[in-house]
């Protein structure tokens, strides 16, 4: 084997090993409560709506997403982006005050009834997924080859894995009851700054260093400035319509 071959299997492989460390962390509710605590009032919850709705966003598989962009095959990450949803959505859920989980609970439960015919909490399984996204894919374009319409689902699993109802969002980031949050602020911004550390480590290893990867390393790192910025606005958008409103 050449030596360029080796080079380009080690490559893979550590691609792959980084890839599955990630999916063990982020793919299984325990590990995120290992990552990021567990529920501190196992009873009533410990996040208030608006904080639970911010932390499910933060969760949601986006570094999959990145690798996506920089070549990986969506076949090789669908999967992984609608399990580390699910994951990202239970544990959102177990921290949430019993009201507003009640209610993500039964929304997503009637939805999936009355087009499914099954009371289903955690919103579709990814059978029922690939099939709404194939039958839309295929009144769209009838001729396409079979491995072309695999790669389209599953982009869209991948796509929709990392975005939330914009009504929903609208409706609790808006008018979420703010008290005092100091605590739950310093959670999410270490669950955030976790996240991004993670980001980089999957898409930049450290023993490779191609112009290619400190391209990537640069638009991530600008891509993660972008979102923090985006979601300091936010925040200081919605302290200053609770103040008026005060």
């Amino acid at each position: 084997m050449f030596p360029s071959q080796q080079k380009r299997l080690r490559d893979e492989e550590e691609y792959e090993r980084r890839k599955q460390e990630w999916a063990s962390r982020y793919t299984n509710v325990d590990s995120l409560r290992d990552l990021f605590g567990s529920n501190k009032n196992t009873f009533w919850g410990d996040l208030d709506a608006n904080t639970s709705r911010r932390l499910y966003k933060t969760l949601l598989p986006k570094a999959l997403l990145e690798l996506y962009k920089v070549g990986v095959r969506p076949e090789d990450l669908a999967p992984l982006a609608f399990e580390a949803r699910v994951a990202a959505k239970v544990y959102a859920r177990e921290r949430c005050i019993v009201p507003a989980r009640i209610f993500a609970m039964a929304y997503d439960g009637f939805r999936s009834f009355r087009r499914y015919g099954k009371f289903q909490v955690r919103g579709m399984s990814y059978d029922q997924i690939w099939e709404k996204y194939s039958q839309l894919i295929l009144e769209e374009d009838e001729d396409l080859m079979d491995n072309d319409v695999t790669a389209k689902i599953c982009v869209k699993i991948l796509e929709k894995a990392c975005q939330t109802n914009e009504r929903i969002d609208k409706w609790i980031l808006r008018n979420g009851e703010w008290k005092d949050m100091k605590e739950q602020e310093r959670d999410l911004e270490s669950i955030t700054s976790q996240l991004e550390q993670d980001v980089r480590d999957i898409l930049s290893p450290k023993k490779v260093a191609s112009t290619c990867l400190s391209a990537q390393r640069v638009n991530t790192l600008r891509m993660v400035a972008r979102a923090r910025k985006r979601f300091q606005l936010m925040d200081k958008a919605l302290h200053n319509d609770h103040d008026e409103k005060r």
